[in-house]
C-alpha cells in the first residue's frame, strides 16, 4: 500500500523552475520542496487566523496599544 498520494497540478514554469533550483540547492527532490511549502503556507494561515482572532479579542476589550495588553495582563 502506498504511503503518498499522487497529485497532479498545473504550475508557471517559472514557479517549476524555482521549485527545481530550491531542490538542487536543498538536496532535495521537487515533492519535499512542495511538501514543505504547502506545511509551511500552512503554518503562515493559521498564524494569521490566530492574529484575526487576537485582533478581534483585543478590540472587544479595548486594547489599543501594546502597554494597553501589558496592564490587562497585569490586572488578571
Amino acid at each position: 500500500m502506498r504511503k503518498n498520494a499522487v497529485v497532479t497540478f498545473s504550475l508557471p514554469p517559472e514557479i517549476v523552475s524555482k521549485a527545481e533550483e530550491l531542490a538542487k540547492e536543498g538536496k532535495k527532490n521537487k515533492s519535499e520542496v512542495v511538501r514543505e511549502a504547502i506545511a509551511q503556507y500552512h503554518s503562515s494561515f493559521k498564524w494569521r487566523q490566530l492574529q484575526k482572532f487576537g485582533q478581534k479579542k483585543a478590540e472587544e476589550l479595548g486594547l489599543r496599544t501594546e502597554q494597553d495588553v501589558y496592564d490587562w495582563l497585569d490586572k488578571e
